[in-house]
């Protein structure tokens, strides 16, 4: 019996697992990366030091068994549990994240909680008499944070991050990323949390989750090792391979034609983790819809000091007296065990999201640098003496922007332009443009590979916000391990 051929458009976690899962079942796997490397957002930077930086924050949290037994399985001695430690830089203090207990008392003016409680009370009251759409995230947040948590905190950190105003963002962002329904949510959620000492799993991006999965020598060696098992299994890379057109033939994907003048062809499957605005051109599938990505300017920085900080990561919003450049840090040598930063020494990541047409996308290194050193400088955690090494990694497709009602243009694109063609799948963050984590696009990979194995006629898509691992298991398998 000939082997079937599975062609994968994407090296980054979603197309490695895919490609992992299906040579293990004696497929004939080609990989196709538009860039030079394997992992995509998911992988890790050594610079010429030594030092090792992922590109942000990464938490692998997860209460799949299977996905658990796989990362063992790849990982071996470097697989990690470890404990996080984050904060908000709030009113020029560094406020932990989430809050203890004693922080809602201690950290909070007493003014602003007051005034949040009033708006709290009166929202719940007006409420109860007016319907609320709540279809912004403005209109989200609002309701559950009131007028004035929202304006000097919620507010200039999405704009930040997004680039859009927060009323033009689908309140499904809101939802899905702010794990507390209100302020009150938040009190009591944390206080049962320091009380039991349990992890909380009941939403995808709650914060009372102290432990998670992670890999010695940072993030990136997930797809390192998946990379490495996808050679041994005769899985085939192809990179600087940038897709330009998909040719179609009788319901079916027949030729894909890519940037460089070469082409495949005698494929089964093609499984697409490529930005969905991408595949779609090449699919010659013209839409009017407002999808976009969000861009990112790393900066890695390392230093001749232990450390800057007491946090694995920090979140920077803006008030409208004091701007950053940058959304977030993240400090590596909190990574224990993790090796990533020299003995004595620290090292951090520091993320700017912007569009490429921004004029902070096209300066130069020396200049984002220096930019972001005098930011360090004014929150205090370096001084003008502090001498550093560091290093600019841009990352053109960030954060898909959920625009309000994004979820039905998803779902058209799908159901018009990629499900006709039915040997043609979209998965991961970047190819169903869903802004999820490392363990959601990995079960999406075994999912859609499930389905190859039982030779599906249409492949099926889970538009949902949450993961198989979300709260579904009554044993926290962190805490068995």
């Amino acid at each position: 019996m000939t082997k079937k051929k599975i062609v994968i458009l994407g090296a980054g976690i979603s197309g490695l697992t895919a490609a992992y899962e299906l040579a293990i079942s004696g497929y004939n796997v080609m990989v196709f990366e538009r860039g030079k490397n394997v992992g995509g957002l998911a992988s890790s930077y050594r610079d010429i030091n030594g030092f090792v930086y992922d590109m942000g924050p990464h938490e692998f949290c997860t209460e799949n068994k299977l996905l658990v037994k796989i990362l063992k399985d790849l990982l071996k001695d470097d697989f990690l549990i470890l404990q996080k430690n984050s904060s908000q830089y709030f009113f020029d203090k560094y406020v932990p994240y989430p809050l203890r207990p004693i922080d809602f008392f201690t950290k909070i003016p007493p003014t602003l909680a007051a005034k949040v409680l009033f708006e709290l009370v009166t929202n719940k009251f007006r409420d109860s008499y007016k319907k609320n759409t709540q279809e912004s995230f403005e209109s989200w947040v609002k309701s559950r944070y009131g007028e004035t948590l929202y304006n000097i905190y919620f507010k200039p950190y999405t704009e930040k991050v997004w680039g859009i105003s927060p009323t033009q963002i689908d309140s499904i962002t809101a939802s899905s990323r702010i794990s507390f329904n209100s302020v009150f949510d938040l009190f009591f959620k944390t206080v049962k949390h320091y009380i039991t000492k349990k992890d909380d799993f009941s939403t995808i991006h709650n914060p009372l989750k102290n432990s998670f999965y992670y890999a010695k020598g940072g993030i990136g060696k997930i797809c390192d090792k998946l990379y490495e098992r996808c050679l041994e299994l005769r899985v085939k890379f192809k990179f600087n391979y940038e897709v330009k057109k998909i040719i179609k033939k009788n319901s079916k994907a027949v030729k894909i034609i890519f940037s460089n003048n070469k082409n495949i062809t005698n494929f089964d499957y093609v499984i697409n983790t490529i930005p969905l605005t991408t595949l779609t051109r090449a699919l010659g599938f013209n839409h009017d819809f407002p999808l976009r990505f969000r861009s990112m300017i790393f900066g890695f920085f390392s230093f001749d000091k232990p450390k800057l900080s007491d946090y694995h990561w920090i979140y920077v919003p803006d008030r409208h007296d004091k701007k950053f450049i940058f959304q977030r840090i993240t400090e590596f040598s909190h990574l224990k065990d993790a090796e990533m930063a020299k003995k004595g020494k620290t090292c951090i990541c520091l993320e700017i999201p912007c569009f490429k047409e921004d004029e902070i996308w096209k300066s130069s290194d020396k200049e984002i640098i220096e930019i972001m050193g005098k930011d360090l400088i004014r929150m205090g955690l370096i001084t003008e003496k502090d001498k550093f090494n560091a290093t600019i990694v841009r990352q053109e497709y960030e954060y898909p922007i959920q625009y309000i009602g994004f979820l039905d243009m998803i779902k058209k694109i799908v159901d018009e332009a990629v499900k006709p063609v039915k040997n043609l799948v979209t998965i991961g963050r970047q190819g169903l443009y869903k802004y999820c984590n490392m363990n959601e696009c990995m079960e999406m990979a075994i999912d859609v590979t499930n389905q190859i194995k039982n030779n599906v006629k249409e492949f099926n898509y889970n538009f949902e916000f949450k993961w198989k691992g979300a709260g579904l298991e009554e044993e926290r398998i962190l805490k068995e391990d």
